[in-house]
């Protein structure tokens, strides 16, 4: 008896299975009947959309980024069916056909859109509703706060600010020709104030030296000082300086020329001890620089950027006195006079500057691999409040936020100081 109830059961378990078996390849394909559908993927994006089919709606738990165009996707649906019919729901309650990425040029308002997804056998059908999340914040901006306004004589000229030893300085000469210094050791909130012994020094050449300042006067004559301030005049020089540029691997640089052209010189001493490290390339120009120190993985490098008539340039600069071109003209970056180059999150920073058309930028071109590819960073554009601006002086304070000292604009010379800090 045993032996026969084992034998109905294997029997009836055999017959199930064939009866399954037969099932599958009698009827029509369970895909052709299933409505639901199985993936979202949408053009330009590598969020994962999550579908729920007890909800009925679409949504992601990664919220997309900040200023995600959700008014224009291209998305693109697939279902348990091989070809599901795919409708969404229009501005009035109809149901339009979706060609479902056959036809790149059409774009959806994916806000609470409804798809309706019906199986090819026309008999089944499920609507969802897609629900998109996006970031409000632009956790990739600054936060902007004036923190002090400068206390300047007159109506500025010329300008520049720099950071020597966790001080701010600025430099300034008015239109009556006096020159001043402001310095501040709380972040421009406080500034004092002391005259100049100078005459018509040109501050777009000031430099920093590891103890002081270097700058130029419109004469080409060379100054220097400690951070006294106390500039004296530097009457004997191997060479004849152009351009002071920044300390970098303990040496003081600047480009100046002799009777074969151009060249980089460099000393750790004395200005009277400048040595030639080697020719500026062709390419290099050497007019209305801007330059400036950051570092480039573990080690620092020089940076100096500028326009010509084709775009803006920018050069690296090692410490061996070795000279990269990292942008070339009719590159990314635009021609702009007096930008201010800046680091900032980590990254290579342009901001603002004069166009070509006599217009203020307010834009921010960033670069994260060492001034190698750059982008126009619009997470950090120069908000409306501030707006265009040329001739403000960038600089970094210890914490990695940046201060914005002075600058003009269309209306003139802007007498505030800004503080940049990440969300």
């Amino acid at each position: 008896m045993r032996i026969k109830k084992i034998a109905i059961l294997i029997g009836a378990v055999s017959a199930l299975i064939g009866n399954t078996a037969c099932d599958h390849d009698d009827s029509d394909d369970y895909s052709k009947t299933d409505p639901r559908i199985r993936i979202m993927v949408v053009d330009g994006l590598s969020t994962t959309f999550i579908i729920n089919d007890v909800s009925g709606e679409i949504y992601n738990y990664d919220s997309l980024a900040y200023g995600t165009n959700i008014k224009s996707l291209e998305p693109s649906f697939y279902g348990y069916d091989v070809a599901p019919v795919i409708q969404y729901q229009d501005s009035i309650g109809q149901w339009e056909t979706f060609a479902n990425s056959s036809d790149t040029t059409v774009k959806l308002d994916l806000t609470d859109l409804k798809i309706k997804a019906t199986s090819t056998d026309g008999k089944n059908e499920k609507i969802y509703t897609v629900k998109l999340r996006v970031h409000k914040i632009d956790v990739n901006a600054f936060n902007w706060s004036q923190t002090g306004t400068l206390p300047v004589n007159g109506t500025v000229a010329g300008e520049k600010a720099v950071t020597l030893g966790g001080v701010q300085y600025l430099f300034y000469t008015n239109t009556t020709g006096s020159s001043y210094v402001l310095t501040s050791g709380d972040e421009g909130a406080t500034w004092s104030s002391r005259t100049l012994d100078l005459t018509a020094p040109d501050w777009s050449t000031l430099a920093t030296t590891a103890s002081g300042f270097v700058v130029m006067d419109t004469a080409g004559t060379v100054y220097q000082a400690g951070t006294d301030c106390k500039f004296a005049k530097q009457a004997t020089l191997p060479y004849t300086m152009r351009q002071p540029l920044f300390t970098l691997g303990g040496k003081f640089w600047a480009i100046c020329s002799d009777s074969t052209g151009y060249c980089l010189c460099a000393t750790s001493d004395s200005l009277s001890k400048l040595v030639r490290m080697g020719v500026l390339p062709s390419a290099f120009n050497v007019h209305s620089m801007v330059a400036m120190v950051a570092h480039s993985g573990t080690t620092k490098i020089g940076y100096v950027y500028s326009a010509t008539s084709a775009g803006g340039t920018l050069w690296g600069i090692d410490a061996n006195g070795g000279v990269m071109p990292l942008v070339q003209a009719n590159g990314p970056l635009p021609a702009l006079t007096a930008p201010a180059l800046a680091v900032a999150d980590n990254e290579v920073a342009l901001i603002g500057g004069q166009q070509a058309d006599g217009t203020y930028s307010s834009k921010y071109y960033s670069s994260s691999d060492a001034g190698i590819t750059w982008t126009d960073n619009w997470h950090k554009t120069l908000p409306s409040y501030l707006g265009g601006i040329a001739g403000v002086s960038a600089l970094q304070l210890t914490d990695g936020s940046l201060l914005l000292v002075g600058g003009r604009n269309a209306e003139g010379y802007r007498n505030t100081v800004w503080k940049a800090t990440l969300k």
